[in-house]
């Protein structure tokens, strides 16, 4: 089979700004359905030769395939504003299903920024989107995306300061750990040699407000009609986020179905994740399954992807696939882990424990947080440029005294953990604001601590973010911490470890704890932080256990 182009054809969107798209599509043939990309890292990187097969996978079955530069970004025009791709999703969609090459049936593929393009687009309804596959991607940004839980992931700056412009900037040189220790977080750009008006234009939003909300997907679920697959990884930074939008759309009777592996931002990129082999069976074909997906609904093929269960997850501890009927998964059954210590739990050698009974041994402990003296971030759900993402062996960090360790005895049977992770803390403090940020960890016989999911908290936005309300000092406060989502199976001699923590750097923007201007600060203060675990406090970590 041969195949047809046009590059650089421009589709003129609602405001007379023109968009570029190279359009592929076979030579024989037609009217074709069309699968849609829209991406912000240039149209030529889908024809390299290690994404040569992408393209005949789709063409060789009859499908157009068409990149497009979004607004501002390489042969398009406008100006690049992250995140806000909504209306230009819909109108490109239009204009594709009034093509003489095109049968009008749409469907999009992509991962990361081009999965938040199909979710953006898929919110204003267009009649043509027949399906979407949207990878690693969430739909409130604020809540997890340039922020988690209002908190600045440095990785996102990186990020922003590589796209900033119409072409990639890959600063090859940068030291982002000097970068990253830069004081205002305003002055970021600055320090990276870079001007960034995105990244300007975003911290004067500190709050969830109408910036943040045109970007997201809340109060758009109703209007997105096409089924959705969405794929994920348990270590991706968007991992809670995609399931998320998995249970909104469910819960408007939606057509979608969810995958999640044992994966990093990158999907289904090799076997081993930070340090944990998971086997050959945690691999899988990632575009084959979207194309499955988008052959029901674009084409009509019955290839019964869509009776099939709807999710389908990856076991950690028993390294297995598993289909499910639903998310969460009927049989869970919260369970309360309590933390206490006979002592103190500072640090592996204090005596911190975990408890199914509150209130055990000591009411209180507490720790000092410097934030010129950050606990360092390793693994986990990040994209730091400076850092891998995964499973790594936290022990080294639990030997720092700002650090509460609390681990249980060893398990005599197996204890399935999956679904999202819980944390209710009861604490006082001696500043008007500052973080906490909890962890899971299965911990080995031999010792290490495999960090499995973990959260952060700001205290200003306990109420909501959607405002700031700031701590009254030495005064007892309740917060719910959110330690996003996993499935992972405690294995027999194994133990579980809850970390207690204030800082994980340079994945989060520290704190300084003044209760100032977060991104204009730049003169911090310690803190003397007091975590509850009394029966009057009984801070508590709540597992979905799976019987």
């Amino acid at each position: 089979m041969g195949y047809a182009q046009k590059i650089n054809v421009m589709a003129k969107m609602r405001d007379g700004v023109s968009l570029s798209l190279d359009i592929r599509f076979p030579d024989k043939g037609g009217p074709f359905p069309a699968v849609l990309v829209r991406n912000p890292y240039n149209n030529n990187m889908f024809v390299t030769p290690e994404n040569e097969r992408l393209l005949k996978l789709y063409l060789d079955a009859g499908y157009a395939y068409v990149t497009q530069d979004v607004r501002g970004k390489y042969d398009s025009e406008g100006e690049f504003s992250p995140y806000d791709e909504a209306e230009d999703g819909y109108d490109t969609i239009e204009w594709l299903a009034d093509q003489s090459w095109c049968n009008g049936r749409i469907g999009m593929s992509g991962a990361s920024y081009c999965g938040l393009t199909q979710l953006a687009a898929a919110k204003l309804g267009p009649g043509a989107l027949a399906a979407i596959t949207p990878s690693v991607m969430g739909g409130n940004i604020f809540k997890c995306g340039s922020l988690k839980s209002g908190v600045l992931q440095l990785g996102s700056f990186a990020w922003q300061a590589g796209n900033t412009g119409r072409t990639d900037k890959p600063l090859p040189l940068m030291d982002w750990n000097k970068v990253f220790d830069t004081l205002p977080l305003s002055e970021l750009d600055s320090a990276a040699g870079i001007t960034c008006p995105a990244f300007k234009e975003m911290i004067k939003h500190p709050l969830c407000d109408s910036y943040w909300k045109k970007r997201g997907l809340d109060g758009y679920y109703e209007n997105i009609n096409a089924p959705a697959f969405l794929l994920g990884g348990w270590y991706d930074k968007y991992s809670a986020a995609l399931i998320e939008v998995y249970c909104e759309l469910l819960k408007r009777g939606k057509k979608a179905k969810l995958l999640v592996g044992p994966w990093t931002h990158g999907l289904s990129a090799g076997r081993v994740g930070g340090q944990i082999d998971y086997g050959g069976a945690s691999l899988v074909d990632i575009e084959a399954i979207k194309k499955r997906w988008l052959d029901r609904y674009l084409k009509g093929l019955k290839n019964g992807i869509d009776t099939e269960k709807p999710v389908r997850i990856f076991v950690m501890g028993l390294n297995e696939w598993r289909d499910e009927e639903s998310w969460p998964l009927k049989r869970t059954k919260y369970t309360a882990y309590y933390p206490g210590c006979k002592n103190a739990a500072n640090s592996l050698n204090g005596d911190g424990f975990i408890s199914e009974v509150p209130g055990a041994g000591q009411e209180e402990d507490s720790y000092i947080y410097d934030p010129l003296e950050p606990v360092p971030s390793l693994g986990g759900c990040s994209l730091i440029p400076s850092q891998p993402a995964g499973a790594f062996d936290q022990s080294y960090i639990e030997r720092r005294s700002d650090m509460l360790i609390y681990t249980s005895e060893e398990l005599k049977k197996p204890l399935e953990v999956t679904g999202f992770v819980k944390l209710e803390l009861y604490f006082s403090t001696d500043v008007l604001d500052t973080d906490f940020i909890a962890r899971l960890c299965d911990v080995y016989p031999d010792g290490k601590s495999i960090n499995i999911c973990d959260g952060i908290a700001r205290a200003r936005f306990r109420e909501g973010f959607d405002r700031e309300v700031m701590l009254l000092k030495h005064k007892v406060y309740k917060i719910e911490l959110e330690m996003d989502v996993t499935s992972n199976v405690f294995l027999p001699e194994h133990k579980l470890r809850l970390e207690l923590t204030s800082s994980c750097f340079p994945r989060f923007a520290r704190n300084l704890n003044t209760g100032g201007e977060i991104y204009h600060e730049k003169k911090p203060r310690t803190a003397r932080q007091i975590i509850y675990h009394s029966k009057k406090y009984p801070s508590r970590l709540l597992l979905p256990v799976i019987a």
